[in-house]
């Protein structure tokens, strides 16, 4: 003989299930466009804390009264202690500035993001990361 189910029986319904189901859905929806935020703001930092690392190392060497390193001489950087990183591409910029004043301009783009970030020793931007490319002072 069958009997019907008690309304004190464990358990969840399909219709309580679904409804869980829908709110992960709704929290999920919500959360991943600010985690995708910050991932972006932390590449950003990474790349900022590189620049800075590669500035170190040119300091370094006028420290050891060595020119500064010009294009192509990431080597000569990596002598002074700068890690590369393999998701950061950095670039010593020849725009002038060793003529103009004994200055060095960094360039570097991050995967993940459509912009360059400088960073120059002399000009109006000194010392700062930035996104405007590097001027002679």
């Amino acid at each position: 003989m069958r009997t019907l189910r008690g309304r004190d029986d464990d358990g969840f319904t399909l219709i309580e299930l679904m409804v869980v189901i829908v709110i992960i859905g709704i929290l999920t929806g919500i959360a991943l466009p600010a985690l995708a935020s910050q991932k972006s703001k932390a590449r950003g930092a990474a790349l900022k804390s590189n620049l800075r690392d590669a500035a170190l190392a040119q300091e370094a060497r006028a420290t050891a009264d060595l020119p500064y390193a010009g294009p192509g001489e990431i080597d000569a950087l990596v002598a002074e202690g700068y890690d590369v990183s393999a998701a950061i591409s950095l670039t010593i910029v020849d725009d002038s500035m060793t003529n103009a004043g004994g200055g060095y301009c960094l360039k570097a783009q991050t995967i993940g993001l459509n912009e360059f970030m400088y960073y120059a020793k002399t000009g109006p931007m000194a010392g700062t990361p930035t996104t405007t490319a590097c001027v002679a002072s």
